[in-house]
């Protein structure tokens, strides 16, 4: 692994938070491969330029996404996957303010207690849902498991061929959608919008909650902002 950043003192000057970002993510990926090799690359940029390199957190993160779970990280790169992206709905709109919240990525919950992890799409109960990328259907879960409104809605997982994984909440499974099964971006049916008015009332706009996270060798999960996936075309 090569990286390619000025490390002395005239290239720090010009930017050094960069610098120092760039370093450190390289040697944070770096430790997930080769722990040895990470330590070798902190002690060499230690060295030339007397700042220390944290490699405790994931690579190319912005910063720890929510206090209540240790293992989830910001990504501060722009998602890429592989293959085709699509919105998951007809004619995308971001969920505004409603008196739950508003949709947008990293939008306050709870307080200012955590961030939203994803991008929420207006969509009405019934709306036909079809995949937002390229991949395999890995099933449907509960995305409220063991907490309040357990049981009531349903996420679908779809990863993609470079390890992204691509939720979709408040979606109702297709009958023949079955695990295992390749979709495509924009044409797999994955089935239809749920109404969130039977565990929020009348104060929630419905919607389908998008997220993309990619988890790393060690069992962190790094969140990146899905709005470039849920707005592109094929």
């Amino acid at each position: 692994m090569k990286v390619y950043v000025d490390w002395s003192a005239a290239g720090r000057q010009q930017d050094p938070a960069a610098v120092d970002q760039r370093v450190g993510d390289a040697a944070r990926l770096l430790n997930e491969i080769d722990p040895t090799a990470a330590n070798a690359l902190a002690a060499q940029y230690e060295a030339a330029t007397g700042q220390k390199l944290d490699l405790s957190t994931p690579a190319f993160v912005l910063r720890q996404a929510d206090g209540s779970r240790q293992n989830r990280y910001i990504s501060s790169e722009t998602v890429q996957v592989s293959g085709n992206t699509a919105s998951p709905v007809p004619n995308p709109v971001i969920r505004g303010q409603d008196k739950e919240g508003s949709g947008g990525y990293l939008d306050s919950r709870d307080h200012q207690q955590r961030d939203h992890l994803g991008v929420d799409l207006v969509a009405q109960p019934g709306t036909p849902v079809t995949s937002a990328v390229d991949g395999t259907f890995q099933g449907a879960f509960d995305p409220y498991n063991g907490q309040k409104n357990s049981g009531k809605f349903t996420a679908l997982r779809v990863e993609t061929d470079d390890g992204k994984k691509v939720d979709l909440y408040y979606v109702g499974k297709a009958p023949d959608l079955v695990a295992g099964q390749r979709v495509t971006a924009g044409t797999t049916p994955m089935g239809s919008v749920q109404d969130l008015s039977k565990a929020y009332t009348n104060a929630i706009t419905n919607h389908v909650h998008v997220s993309v996270m990619q988890k790393t060798p060690n069992g962190n999960e790094i969140y990146y902002d899905p709005t470039p996936i849920v707005f592109s075309r094929q």
